[in-house]
């Protein structure tokens, strides 16, 4: 998506000349994990681990590119009909995260300096040794005391290596488990803890991703429960959730398996179906709505809730904030007539704009 944070990249010639590629390969790999955390939510509160994200990249030579969120009038209004409330445990769960793998990071460059810096110890008073052995006169204790001088070293490299090599395995195991955490984090963010669909934070992100594939042909449809207030209102909203959850059941399952489902919030859902022209979705929704809970068991819901839906075709030209705009009204407009029915909303040619 636009705005987010890009995939580090190894500079050109960073790496070159260096003695542990590895190193640099897991910090690429372990900053990349931040990188794609910040992104699951655009936080502006994670400006403290965004910087510390940008010093770690600079200090392993490394690139990062950081371009903040556009703030245009049409995602404003797209945005602004109804936000996402996020959980606070979440956010907080997730910058935990984050901040272990920076720490990780951390971890690895003092580990690996520290092993660097016993080796040249070590390497050092070997050299001190050696010379010493050179002003020997005696040609048979030299060749004794270089063999043994020889095997010291050869046992301190075998030693310092393993330890390196178990010190990897630690390293590069620990950040496996932060990045299996980091696919639950976005299958989290993604999802509606209610109905197990997908939010409005999965559905912006597809909905955009859409619209930049070239030659895109998709129809968005807004819907929104006729009589969920009564449900509430005379059976309590324990009984209105279960309605909601059945809603997003039967889309998910009465729909195309490539239709992508979301809850938008409160009692509105919304499906990208791809393929259609907006008269096919007209009769494609039309037929599908009315029998959408004929499998739901008698005393299973308070009653059987009804849809209105409100569909509008992409077309070029269009931003999501456009195409919502022209499914809103057409939702609007399915409301007035009654409720309980679709109604589809073209878009305006410029011959229509120029009568008013």
């Amino acid at each position: 998506m636009k705005g987010q944070i890009t995939k580090l990249e190894l500079r050109t010639g960073a790496t070159e000349g260096r003695a542990d590629s590895w190193f640099h390969d897991f910090a690429a790999r372990a900053l990349g994990v931040v990188q794609a955390l910040v992104a699951v939510e655009n936080d502006p509160d994670d400006a403290p681990l965004v910087a510390e994200l940008e010093r770690l990249a600079r200090t392993f030579g490394l690139e990062s590119s950081l371009a903040a969120p556009a703030a245009s009038a049409d995602a404003c209004l797209y945005r602004s009909r109804m936000v996402a409330q996020r959980g606070q445990q979440r956010r907080e769960e997730r910058k935990r995260e984050m901040t272990a793998i920076l720490a990780l990071v951390r971890e690895a460059m003092d580990a690996a300096g520290a092993e660097f810096e016993s080796f040249a110890t070590t390497v050092g008073a070997s050299t001190d040794s050696l010379g010493a052995i050179a002003q020997m006169d005696d040609p048979g204790e030299v060749r004794r005391l270089l063999a043994a001088q020889v095997a010291q070293l050869k046992q301190s490299a075998a030693e310092r290596r393993a330890s390196w090599v178990e010190r990897q395995q630690t390293l590069t195991g620990r950040l496996e488990t932060l990045e299996q955490q980091l696919q639950e984090t976005r299958r989290e963010a993604a999802r509606d803890p209610l109905t197990g669909i997908a939010n409005r934070g999965a559905f912006d992100r597809e909905i955009e991703t859409r619209i930049q594939i070239p030659g895109a042909k998709f129809v968005l449809a807004i819907l929104d429960m006729d009589n969920l207030k009564v449900a509430n209102d005379t059976h309590g909203h324990p009984a209105g959730d279960k309605m909601i959850v059945a809603v997003g059941r039967a889309l998910s399952t009465k729909l195309r398996s490539e239709d992508f489902v979301a809850r938008l919030g409160g009692d509105e859902f919304a499906v990208l179906a791809g393929n259609l022209t907006l008269a096919q979705a007209e009769r494609r929704f039309g037929t599908v709505l009315p029998g959408l809970f004929s499998d739901v068991e008698e005393g299973e819901l308070p009653f059987l809730p009804t849809l209105s839906c409100g569909l509008a075709e992409f077309s070029s030209g269009d931003t999501p904030a456009s195409l919502y705009e022209r499914a809103d009204q057409a939702l609007y407009a399915a409301k007035k007539q009654g409720k309980n029915r679709v109604v589809g909303r073209s878009r305006s040619y410029l011959r229509d704009l120029l009568k008013r």
